[in-house]
């Protein structure tokens, strides 16, 4: 089992110190910081079902008028040299990059002059700010903190949701949603033939869809998980519970060993999965589910900010591929025991 990741709180892996401690359609590559630049639109609501009929999540809804005001979210590390100096430290922390439903805008900087910040590190799904501090002298504290406003707009069901269909032939970069990945064990048995007895008789792709999320949500309750580990989606689904990320992840098995590509979303303090589906000129786009509590398929109204999308990423600094990438800080002491403290957290 894995150490779980608070969204809510950060928390760092620190390696290799002699003496340390630590404190939609397809989506586009993240961008680098600038001008927000006008994000895409969200979905467009579906229509409401027929008076004498009760509606369904099969039947999408209008939309409700929804106020939304940007945020301003820090993020960053403070390391203090306690007890001596230290020397080449190198780390990375991630943060918010664009997405069709969030916009992010840098607003302020505070680094001090013991820290060279380095091009950004980007990938699909991933944004990480790099840095390093060549000396820091006892006593001395070294600080790299980033304040973005982001913009996070709500998603609600597509008006053609019944027409939308499976990508026989997804692209390229779509595809890689399809295979395992860690603590997502999509390839068991038990996932096809589970995700087969869910869809028996449904006909749209998005009816088999919500019949997956549905018969999540009855096999696996969702109970903290107070040992904070990762245990994955096969154990989930073998206990009957779980926390709100291994319950995201057996419906993410699910939808993968049916052909269907879907992925983590990670949120501060939240979290939820996106599935790909196509309509009928073959566009794709993403559609989100949010399995933990009782929303309706492709509807997600949780205001804060998207950190990553993805649970297979790989980085220099980890030998094996993440599910989720945490922050990191290396170097190498010199007598001093650094004390290291990163952010997660909101301003306004």
């Amino acid at each position: 089992m894995r150490r779980r990741v608070f969204l809510g709180a950060a928390s760092a892996h620190i390696v290799s110190w002699m003496v340390a401690r630590a404190g939609e359609p397809v989506a586009e590559p993240p961008k680098p910081e600038g001008p927000m630049p006008e994000a895409g639109k969200a979905p467009p609501a579906g229509a409401a079902a027929p008076a004498e009929e009760k509606p369904t999540n099969s039947q999408p809804q209008p939309a409700p008028a929804v106020e939304v005001r940007p945020q301003q979210w820090e993020f960053g590390i403070s390391i203090f040299a306690a007890g001596g100096p230290c020397a080449n430290l190198l780390g990375t922390f991630p943060v918010p990059t664009e997405w069709p439903e969030q916009q992010v805008r840098l607003v302020r900087e505070e680094i001090s002059p013991h820290v060279r910040r380095q091009p950004d590190r980007t990938m699909e799904g991933l944004r990480q700010v790099v840095f390093s501090v060549p000396q820091l002298g006892a006593g001395q504290t070294a600080t790299c903190y980033l304040t973005f406003e982001i913009l996070r707009k709500p998603q609600f069901p597509p008006a053609d949701a019944q027409a939308l269909s499976l990508a026989k032939e997804p692209p390229r970069e779509v595809r890689k949603y399809l295979t395992a990945s860690p603590l997502i064990e999509s390839t068991q048995p038990r996932f096809r033939m589970l995700a087969q007895e869910l869809m028996a008789e449904k006909e749209s792709a998005w009816e088999k869809v919500e019949a997956l999320a549905l018969g999540v949500r009855e096999r696996v309750k969702w109970e903290p998980e107070p040992r904070n580990v990762f245990k994955g989606a096969s154990a989930a689904l073998r206990d009957g519970k779980a926390d709100k990320e291994d319950l995201t992840a057996v419906f993410v098995a699910l939808c993968r060993a049916a052909k269907i590509p879907a992925r983590m979303v990670w949120a501060l303090d939240y979290g939820y999965a996106e599935f790909f589906l196509v309509d009928g000129e073959g566009r794709g786009a993403w559609y989100p589910c949010v399995v933990h509590e009782p929303q309706p398929l492709g509807q997600v109204t949780h205001p804060n900010p998207i950190l990553e999308k993805g649970d297979n990423f790989r980085v220099p600094e980890e030998k094996a591929a993440q599910r989720f990438v945490k922050e990191f800080l290396t170097g190498k002491g010199g007598g001093g025991a650094p004390t290291v403290e990163f952010r997660r957290r909101r301003v306004d």
